[in-house]
């Protein structure tokens, strides 16, 4: 499992242009080292991400 936990950055100090700005675009590269193992991975990843976006609720506030 991969989590992606916000933290204090560059952003913290900046000044407050665009505060009403909601909306933020991010990546997010990963790099998998599975030694001798010969399996589909992304196949296994897929499937497991789906498995959690199928089970999860919106709440809206």
């Amino acid at each position: 499992m991969l989590a992606v936990h916000p933290v204090a950055g560059w952003w913290k100090s900046k000044s407050a242009q665009n505060v009403g700005q909601k909306t933020v675009r991010f990546a997010l590269v990963v790099e998998l080292d599975t030694g001798d193992v010969e399996t589909d991975l992304y196949t296994e990843v897929e499937a497991a991400i789906a498995a959690m976006n199928a089970a999860q609720v919106q709440v809206v506030v």
